[in-house]
């Protein structure tokens, strides 16, 4: 119970950092550090290609040891307004890094299942992203300001501004959970479902510029096709009989017939590593085995996630982190909109216990899935080197 002279004012979530915090900090930062330097800076670090998205995670995890750091001299300086303003500040804003990384990788994800409906949902994403921005710079100006005017007017104008920042970034990490729901849906309505091959119909592919390639989803496919044709040095190259094909084509739509049957159409069957061109009368087709590289996963390499487990734990992967984050962010709102009434208990979200668990612990769990899954293996559009 709160004493009869708490006022709205000092009731914060996880109270005034103690002890308790200190000891708390001596165990997430370590935590927070050992993940960002094993799971993702590692990796930034040893492929060939830099991934900027676990260097965002790496970024990620150091804030919040500079953070947790920040609110362990809090303890030790109560009334440093600076102390107190920059450790506020990195803990309301630094998880923006973990909304954008997952968001980028559900764009990705959308994009190796289906290119050629990905352009809207990329538009929608980096809308998205870019809001990120002046919503943070926002909430940075009334934390602020919180501290240093006693104007009960501009007070009240920061809390409604905090108050729709928390309900964008409630929002925010939700949204790669229907993405991925839908395009794992329109994968398994499609012809073979989740084990069936990935078909893209593309328009004369040679002839367009690279820049339309890569808006189409092109230029994940073209690459697959060369490592088809030229990877294999071994020569374990194998035909398939005309019956297979036929049969492969009894799945495809009307549409993609009727762009077969003026040959002007390229048709890329991703996921069982066979192509088929049309552009002149006679039809081919090969299987290659691909020589594997440091980092490559035994089947699915590129842009393509192969057979139904691939895919499933590709959307584990994006949907695990939303939903902790989409929890920790809705505990957070609710904590913005509390109004603390003298002579009131203290529910439980407003409690150090939350603070810490609902908080902290999310997100280290967030983060660690997303190192574990080692995310340039499964969402990158180039190869590891």
């Amino acid at each position: 119970m709160s004493s009869p002279s708490t006022s709205a004012a000092a009731v914060i979530a996880g109270g005034m950092p103690n002890h308790i915090d200190t000891i708390l900090s001596g165990v997430f930062i370590p935590l927070f550090f050992l993940v960002g330097l094993l799971f993702h800076f590692r990796t930034f670090r040893d492929y060939g290609k830099k991934f900027i998205w676990s260097g965002l995670c790496f970024s990620y995890c150091i804030a919040r040891v500079v953070a947790l750091s920040l609110r362990v001299a809090v303890v030790k300086n109560p009334t440093s307004k600076g102390l107190n303003i920059a450790a506020q500040i990195l803990i309301s804003a630094g998880v923006a890094l973990l909304f954008v990384v997952n968001l980028q990788m559900s764009r990705r994800f959308y994009g190796q299942l289906h290119p050629h409906h990905a352009l809207p949902v990329k538009r929608f994403i980096t809308g998205c992203v870019i809001l990120v921005v002046p919503v943070i710079i926002m909430v940075i100006t009334t934390v602020i300001q919180s501290f240093i005017t006693h104007d009960v007017e501009i007070l009240h104008k920061d809390r409604q501004i905090r108050l729709v920042a928390s309900v964008f970034f409630v929002i925010l990490p939700f949204i790669p959970i229907p993405v991925v729901l839908l395009v794992l849906l329109m994968k398994a309505s499609s012809p073979g479902g989740l084990n069936g091959p990935t078909v893209i119909v593309t328009d004369d592919v040679e002839g367009q510029p690279r820049e339309k390639q890569v808006a189409n989803g092109v230029v994940g496919q073209n690459t697959s096709l060369e490592r088809m044709q030229t990877g294999n040095t071994s020569g374990e190259l194998m035909g398939i009989d005309r019956a297979t094909l036929v049969d492969g084509e009894k799945g495809q739509t009307a549409s993609m017939k009727e762009k077969l049957a003026k040959g002007t159409s390229s048709v890329v069957v991703v996921g069982d590593s066979t192509t088929e061109n049309n552009k002149d009368e006679t039809t081919k087709a090969t299987v290659t085995t691909w020589i594997r590289t440091l980092g490559e996963p035994e089947s699915g390499f590129g842009p393509v996630p192969v057979g139904r487990n691939q895919i499933l734990e590709s959307a584990a992967v994006i949907l695990i982190p939303a939903a902790l984050l989409t929890f920790e962010q809705g505990v957070r709102c609710v904590q913005a909109f509390y109004v603390h009434k003298p002579g009131n208990a203290i529910p439980w979200y407003m409690t150090k216990g939350a603070f810490w668990v609902c908080i902290f612990g999310l997100e280290i769990l967030s983060v660690l899935v997303l190192g574990l899954a080692t995310l340039p293996r499964r969402f990158s559009h180039l190869k590891l080197v």
